[in-house]
C-alpha cells in the first residue's frame, strides 16, 4: 500500500509491502467516508482466495473465496497511516466468486448513519448481492467499526451465469443505489447465449431491490466489463466494452471473437429508458476474446479487466480504458483516458441546464502543450523543467499523396544533450497514432510512431516504426523502437529557441491494409528519456526496443487528412 498526499506527484507519505494482515489476497478495492488521514475512514475490501475451509466459513461446504474488509487507519494510530496500514478484517461472506467495487453514504442528514455498501456474486456465479453495513467508530474488540452487517439478494438467476468479470454498482447523491452485471444464459463454460448487461436499483438502502432488467445495448450482444457513475438520484452513466458479434462455441465471450468498443450508456430517468451507446473510444479497441469468468477464463486476457469511470464535478463521464490494437495485441495494450465533454449530465443542474460544457478534444491538425512542465518524476521527487525536452505545440499534416508530416515545437533546442535530472542519455521526441482495421483479425491494427533521437547530445537521427513490448519479469512494457531510419530532409531538427523538429514519414511506413477510415487517431506527441538507443534491440515479433521515462506529453488530437 502507498499513498499520496498531492494529487500523485509523490507517494511519500508512506508504504507498506504488508497493508492487510490476511494472506494470499486478491482483488482490492478501495472507498472512503471523509478524510482518512483527519478523522475519517478508508476501507478496503479484498479476497482471501480460496480459504473458506471449516476454520475460515464454518459454514461453508467448498473452497471458495471469503469476502472480507479492513479498516484504515488502525485503531489508535494517527492519519499519517491512513491508507497505508489496514485493521484485521472482519468477514462479510463466504459464498463468493468476486467482488465489485464498495462505496459508502452518509445518511446523518436524513437521520440515518454511514453505510458502507460492497456489491458481489456467489461462488456459483447465479446471484448477486450486495452487503450493507452500519459505520461506526473502530475499537479493539471491532477494528473495522462496522456493525449490523446484512448480505442483501440483489438478483438469482438459476441457468443463467455472472462474471464478466466482475458486478458493479454506484451510490447517487441521495444514497439510492444502483448495481449492473453481465449475465449469460448457461452456466460456467457452457454458454447457450449472448451476454448482456443487466441492472436494479434499489431506494431503501440496499435492503430490497427493484426486479432485474436488461440493459439495452442496441446491436452490441456481447458487453463486458460494466461499469456505472451516479449523480442525482436517477441520473447514472454505464460505461462497458461492447462488441456486436454474436456469441459462438461454449465460453461465451471468451470463445466470441468479437470488435470491443468502450461504450456509455445513460439513462435521465433511475433506468426507464436508457441513451443509445454511445462509442466513446472512437472506434474499436479489441479484437478477439475476453477472459471472463463466465467463460471459465478460457479467453484472451489482453485488456485485463481494468476500466473505470469516475463523475466529474460537472457531472461528466471520465473513463479509464485501454486499447490492444498494435502488434502485440495478445497481451499488451496501451492505457487510454477518455471524458465526457457535452451532453447530458448526470447532475441536473450543471451548467444551468443539466448539460456538460467542457472543452473539446484540440480541433484542426494541432495541439498546444504548456510549457516548464518537462520534468522527471522519479524516487518521490519531481525533478526540474528540461527545456529541451518541454513541447509547446505538434503538429500533422499529409504535404502530399505519398507522405505524413510531423512538426513538433520545443521551448528550446539550443542544446541536444542531456540536463542534469533528464533520467537517461538518450532524449526522444515522438508523435504516435493509432490506426485501427476491423479487416485486421491478428492485431486489429497498428500503434505507430515517429519519433527524433539524440544519444548523449549528438547529431539527431530520426525513425518510425510502431509500438512494441520489452518481457520485465512476469509481464510486458509497451515500447517504441523505430525500424525505419528517415534521413536528409525527411529528419530536420532547427535548433534554437524555440526549436522545432520536422520529420516527414512515407505514408507506405505507416499504414495497414484496409484501414477502417483514413483518420489517424489520438495523435500524440511526448518526449522520452532513455538509456541506448530507444530501436536496440531490434523488434523481434513484436519483442524489443528499450523501455523509457516520460517527461513530456501534449494533448491528443485526431488527424482527418
Amino acid at each position: 500500500m502507498a499513498r499520496s498526499d498531492d494529487k500523485a506527484t509523490t507517494f511519500n507519505a508512506g508504504t507498506s509491502c504488508a497493508g492487510v494482515t490476511d494472506t494470499a489476497v486478491d482483488r482490492p478495492w478501495l472507498t472512503h467516508l471523509g478524510d482518512p488521514t483527519a478523522g475519517g475512514a478508508e476501507f478496503q475490501v479484498y479476497d482471501r482466495a480460496a480459504q473458506s475451509t471449516p476454520a475460515q466459513c464454518p459454514a461453508a461446504t467448498a473452497t471458495n473465496n471469503v469476502l472480507v474488509v479492513s479498516r484504515s487507519p488502525v485503531f489508535g494510530a494517527s492519519g499519517s497511516t491512513a491508507g497505508i496500514q489496514y485493521s484485521p478484517s472482519l468477514v462479510l461472506s463466504c459464498d463468493e466468486a468476486i467482488m465489485g467495487n464498495d462505496e459508502t453514504f452518509d445518511y446523518t442528514s436524513q437521520g440515518g448513519v454511514p453505510a458502507f455498501y460492497v456489491i458481489h456474486d456467489n461462488a456459483a456465479l447465479n446471484d448477486i448481492s450486495v452487503v450493507r453495513c452500519d459505520i461506526g467508530a473502530e475499537s479493539l474488540t471491532n477494528p473495522t467499526g462496522l456493525t449490523n452487517c446484512d448480505d442483501h439478494l440483489v438478483a438469482s438467476f438459476p441457468g443463467s451465469v455472472t462474471g464478466a468479470n466482475f458486478p458493479t454498482m454506484a451510490v447517487d447523491n441521495r444514497g439510492g443505489l444502483f448495481a449492473v452485471w453481465e449475465q449469460a444464459p448457461g452456466s460456467p463454460g457452457a454458454v447457450t447465449g449472448n451476454t448482456l448487461l443487466h441492472f436494479s436499483t434499489s431506494s431503501d438502502k440496499g435492503t430490497t431491490w427493484t426486479a432485474p432488467r436488461v440493459l439495452p445495448t442496441g446491436s452490441l450482444l456481447q458487453n463486458v466489463f460494466a461499469w456505472p457513475g451516479a449523480g442525482d438520484p436517477g441520473r447514472i452513466d454505464v460505461a462497458f466494452y461492447g462488441a456486436p458479434e454474436s456469441f459462438t462455441g461454449t465460453f461465451g465471450p471468451d470463445s466470441t471473437n468479437g470488435h470491443y468498443g468502450l461504450y456509455l450508456v445513460q439513462t435521465l430517468n433511475n433506468g426507464a429508458t436508457w441513451s443509445a451507446p454511445v462509442l466513446a473510444s472512437e472506434h474499436f479497441i479489441h479484437y478477439g476474446t475476453m477472459f471472463t469468468l463466465i467463460g471459465n477464463q478460457n479467453g484472451n486476457r489482453t485488456l485485463g479487466d481494468f476500466i473505470q469511470m469516475r463523475i466529474g464535478p460537472q457531472g461528466e463521464a471520465n473513463v479509464s480504458f485501454a486499447d490492444s490494437n498494435n502488434q502485440d495485441s495478445g497481451f499488451n495494450p496501451e492505457a487510454m483516458f477518455v471524458r465526457q465533454t457535452s451532453g447530458p449530465s448526470v447532475f441536473a443542474t450543471a451548467s444551468g441546464a443539466g448539460v456538460v460544457s467542457l472543452p473539446g478534444a484540440p480541433t484542426g491538425s494541432c495541439a498546444t502543450d504548456p510549457a516548464g512542465n518537462a520534468t522527471f518524476d522519479a524516487a518521490d521527487t519531481v525533478g526540474p523543467n528540461n527545456p529541451n525536452l518541454d513541447l509547446t505545440r505538434a503538429c500533422l499534416s499529409q504535404p502530399d499523396g505519398h507522405d505524413y508530416r510531423v512538426t513538433m515545437t520545443v521551448a528550446n533546442l539550443t542544446s541536444l544533450a542531456p540536463g542534469p535530472q533528464a533520467g537517461g542519455t538518450t532524449l526522444i521526441w515522438q508523435t504516435q497514432w493509432h490506426v485501427p482495421s476491423s479487416a485486421d483479425h491478428t492485431n486489429g491494427g497498428a500503434l505507430f510512431m515517429v519519433y527524433a533521437e539524440s544519444v548523449g547530445g549528438q547529431a539527431a537521427t530520426c525513425w518510425a516504426g510502431q509500438s512494441a513490448s520489452a518481457l520485465v519479469g512476469g509481464g510486458a512494457e509497451l515500447t517504441y523502437p523505430g525500424t525505419t531510419q528517415l534521413t536528409g530532409s525527411r529528419c530536420v531538427v532547427s535548433q534554437g529557441a524555440p526549436g522545432t523538429i520536422t520529420i516527414t514519414v512515407p505514408k507506405a511506413s505507416v499504414s495497414v491494409p484496409s484501414p477502417d477510415s483514413n483518420t489517424l487517431y489520438s495523435v500524440t506527441a511526448s518526449t522520452q528519456t532513455l538509456v541506448g538507443n530507444a530501436e536496440t534491440p531490434a523488434p523481434i515479433a513484436g519483442l524489443g526496443g528499450q523501455l523509457f521515462n516520460v517527461i513530456d506529453v501534449a494533448p491528443a488530437f485526431d488527424f482527418h487528412p
